[in-house]
């Protein structure tokens, strides 16, 4: 039954790009909705229930479920973190002064005197070496973490222990670790975090979804001080003058140090992975600065935890691309979030039986069921290595590091073989305007309808109207202007 056709969803998104640019770009009233008022008018999107539901874990094998809608809701909740966070740091003032950026506006004069002064063409991409600074100084973080985590006592009923939830960039490293199970096995199998689950419903009583901040409770705050908050301060605890002379600029796996006349030593870009300020500098400098000092002092002259610490520094930025896709589809905020998450845990179930039947296939994921694998990943370590074993018959890694030419050539081999042995079309355009058209076709045929009984031009109107809705309090969230209330009906 072909209830929706290519010609409907092209006119969909031509409407939908025409819509979102009105709504983006056009003035107070361009939305046509009457702004909310009181609090009950104001529209909560996504909807609270979606977090709410029940995780099914049968006790004798945990391992042996597929991710929930509540997870995957919760999992596109924090790349949406994470992808603030990161907006947020490179944009930050406070840090570039940490880093020693700042810029560098040459003057020159003219032969007739005049003096032009030109613009710094580097300023924007010195800015971009925050953030790999930042993910080291995270992944110096969680290793610490790690440690610590190690010395608790091995509950006997893992779902029931309890441990203070760490700081946002560590959660950050600890997923992009999980996301690599082969070097997760090889470095946690025999340790308490290796079993592990990530802390779903913890994480989301953390997420201020309207803004995607993120905030721990009053009972961990005491655990470490955001990362963040830690380097936006940094260079207002070093010594503005200093009696060490300007060090040989110390090798880092992503940028070369910077300058600065103050105590450059002890400036962000001389703390890395693979050597750290001598700890006599800092011994009368602040705990914030002293204490990170010893951590990457440790791993530099640790060569274990220095090759890992290596290893997931670029898996954190790895993850940017998918980060970026997330954002991009913002499902996290589309009127179809529910269906769209059940259908891809659907699909995933079916990826890994094409992954079971075609063994030595390299198979490529769609976005959508790449989120609901990452998902799946993050069940744990130990979870995750049973259930990918009892679903495929192996132990599946998630390799996200391969060439494009590899992806690319992987990827149509996948579409071909879902034809032939899943059925349908494997590749999905993913945008509110389309998931909308699925959800209303899915409806139909749940319904027990045929094509001559569905009036595709109602059910094209009521997706149009409904996603229309949603862009709109999106664009107003956006812009901080109040929220549109919702139509009667919709």
């Amino acid at each position: 039954m072909t209830l929706s056709c290519r010609f409907t969803n092209e006119a969909l998104h031509n409407q939908g790009h025409q819509v979102v640019g009105a709504l983006l770009t056009g003035g107070e009233a361009i939305s046509g909705y009457k702004p909310a008022k009181g609090s009950s008018e104001i529209p909560v999107i996504p909807a609270p229930e979606i977090f709410q539901q029940e995780t099914r874990i049968t006790e004798k094998d945990p391992g042996a479920r597929l991710p929930t809608v509540s997870e995957c809701a919760i999992h596109l909740e924090l790349l949406e973190v994470f992808f603030v966070l990161r907006e947020r740091i490179l944009r930050s003032a406070e840090i570039d002064k940490s880093m020693g950026i700042s810029l560098k506006r040459e003057t020159k004069t003219g032969h007739k005197g005049d003096k032009k002064t030109l613009k710094d063409d580097t300023f924007e991409t010195r800015r971009k070496t925050k953030w790999p600074k930042y993910v080291e100084f995270a992944v110096a973080r969680f290793l610490d973490w790690r440690c610590e985590l190690a010395k608790m006592t091995r509950p006997g009923d893992i779902a029931s222990f309890h441990y203070p939830l760490p700081s946002l960039d560590v959660l950050m490293v600890w997923h992009s670790f999980l996301l690599n199970p082969l070097l997760f096995n090889k470095h946690c199998r025999n340790e308490l975090i290796y079993d592990l689950p990530f802390p779903w419903q913890r994480i989301h009583e953390c997420i201020n979804n309207s803004d995607w901040s993120f905030q721990l409770p009053a009972d961990d705050t005491t655990q470490t001080t955001p990362l963040f908050d830690v380097l936006s301060t940094w260079e207002s605890h070093i010594p503005f003058e200093s009696s060490n002379p300007p060090p040989t600029p110390l090798p880092s796996f992503f940028s070369p140090a910077a300058k600065k006349p103050a105590a450059p030593s002890l400036l962000l870009p001389a703390f890395t992975l693979t050597s750290a300020p001598a700890l006599s500098l800092t011994s009368s400098l602040p705990t914030a600065i002293s204490r990170h000092a010893s951590l990457f002092k440790t791993i530099a002259t640790t060569p274990p935890l220095r090759t890992l610490g290596e290893a997931l520094h670029a898996a954190v930025l790895r993850q940017t691309s998918f980060i970026d896709k997330m954002n991009s589809h913002l499902w996290i905020r589309s009127p179809s979030l529910e269906s769209t998450l059940t259908r891809a845990i659907s699909r995933y179930s079916s990826f890994l039986l094409l992954m079971r039947r075609n063994k030595g296939k390299m198979l490529v994921p769609t976005v959508d069921i790449d989120l609901v694998w990452h998902t799946h990943q993050c069940s744990g370590g130990r979870n995750y290595a049973t259930g990918v074993k009892e679903r495929v018959g192996r132990f599946v890694n998630h390799d996200d590091d391969l060439a494009q030419g590899v992806l690319t050539d992987g990827a149509a081999d996948t579409r071909k073989l879902w034809r032939l042995q899943v059925g349908g079309e494997y590749k999905r355009c993913g945008c509110w305007d389309c998931e909308g058209m699925l959800e209303e076709v899915e409806r139909a045929v749940k319904e027990g309808k045929g094509e001559v009984e569905v009036d595709m031009d109602a059910v094209v109107k009521r997706v149009e109207e409904r996603v229309r809705y949603y862009r709109a309090v999106e664009a107003a969230r956006r812009k901080r202007r109040p929220l549109p209330a919702r139509p009667e009906g919709l």
